[in-house]
């Protein structure tokens, strides 16, 4: 924008330049041009008469870059109740003024100190994400000002405000167990607040959430005798499996033992059911040698009768 009018009013004085050199030369008597300077000092007139249009005319010429709103302020009437859009735009000369104003996206940090719902001390650090209404940006510059004046006086109390009315809903416990719910409440409270000062809130970040020092400590114990705990959980379920797996071992054994027993049964049962008095005479047929026995027992036990060899 600078720039621009700068070779705009180079320019302009290049076209001064030219149009009264000329003039200084001519001759006061020998003129017969009506209308015409015929002395430096009209023609100084002229120029300066020039380059005063050319300078309203800079003026009234306003560039808006990327990202940003044109707010116009003029002399007579104060912020008018439109905003210049980005790119080229022409204002009244020497009455309206342009305020340049970011609507971008604005990133800032803040902190909240506040007390839970069972009384805990609980500092919340919160980043937010917001821009100016770029359709409503010359009210939000009317009331509050630049955006230095809009972290001072909305973003900082906004947040202290709402992590004040969020951690009383939520128990200590509960707002580190819930953080998603806490936030989206958070966002939910702030995003309320800006609107009403023409402020888009577009995302939130709880960075860090601090509690007393003692309560703190309490915590880390709570959670390392739980970690014990659960530790000595394990242990005992794991000895737990273990025996199991021992007794399903020894009942498997067992099983194993009797159906093999009752294998080695049954093969006896059906094999005396089998052996019949022609069964084993035949199979003594099949045995024997072809020579007759030397001895032969009778029914008793002691009686043994030698049968003498054949001769």
């Amino acid at each position: 924008m600078a720039a621009l009018k700068v070779a705009i009013f180079i320019f302009g004085l290049l076209g001064v330049g030219a149009y009264l050199a000329p003039r200084f030369k001519q001759e006061t008597d020998e003129s017969g041009k009506v209308g015409v300077p015929t002395t430096p000092n009209t023609s100084i007139f002229y120029g300066v008469g020039f380059l005063l249009i050319l300078l309203a005319f800079l003026s009234a010429i306003h560039i808006i870059p990327a990202g940003h709103r044109g707010i116009v302020f003029s002399q007579v009437t104060g912020i008018k109740g439109y905003k210049l859009d980005e790119g080229f735009n022409i204002v009244t000369p020497l009455v309206d003024r342009v305020i340049v104003f970011d609507v971008r996206i604005q990133k800032e940090d803040a902190v909240g100190a506040a007390s839970s719902k069972d009384l805990q001390n609980v500092k919340v650090e919160v980043l937010t994400n917001y821009h100016a209404d770029a359709k409503t940006v010359n009210l939000l510059y009317q009331r509050i000002g630049t955006m230095e004046m809009v972290k001072s006086k909305i973003i900082e109390p906004g947040v202290q405000e709402s992590v004040k009315a969020v951690s009383a809903e939520f128990t200590a416990a509960e707002i580190i167990q819930k953080r998603a719910k806490v936030k989206q409440r958070t966002f939910d409270l702030l995003a309320k607040r800006f609107k009403k000062y023409h402020l888009v809130l577009t995302d939130i970040s709880l960075v860090n959430i601090e509690f007393d020092p003692q309560y703190t400590q309490a915590i880390e114990d709570k959670v390392r005798q739980a970690q014990i705990a659960l530790k000595e959980e394990v242990i005992v379920e794991q000895k737990k499996h273990i025996a199991q797996q021992r007794i399903e071992e020894a009942r498997g054994d067992k099983e194993s033992r009797i159906l093999r027993a009752q294998g080695v049964a049954e093969a006896n049962t059906l094999l005396e059911r089998s052996l019949t008095s022609n069964v084993l005479r035949q199979r003594w047929i099949y045995k024997w040698n072809g020579e007759l026995p030397t001895y032969l027992a009778g029914n008793e036990a002691g009686n043994i009768i030698q049968i003498p060899p054949p001769e």
